[in-house]
């Protein structure tokens, strides 16, 4: 993936949890709550601009299932 899809599925996978949060806990999602999840999940573009690609196989700290739990459990406490 590259910087552009990495931003909109990040986007659309943030956006998507929302969505089923507010459904779980029947609630009514808002305006803010979508634009703010919109938001944090364009930020998955950071791990490409963090660490560049330097190869097709490129997979460091920036691209780990460790920064992602840890980016997940920010944000829940958010």
């Amino acid at each position: 993936m590259d910087k552009i899809e990495h931003g909109i599925v990040g986007a659309l996978v943030s956006l998507g949890l929302y969505g089923v949060y507010k459904y779980l806990r029947k609630e009514s999602s808002t305006v803010a709550g979508t634009l703010g999840s919109l938001a944090l999940g364009g930020f998955g573009v950071l791990p490409d601009l963090l660490e560049p690609a330097t190869s097709p196989s490129h997979r460091g700290f920036f691209h780990s299932a460790a920064l992602l739990s840890m980016l997940a459990y920010g944000n829940k406490k958010a």
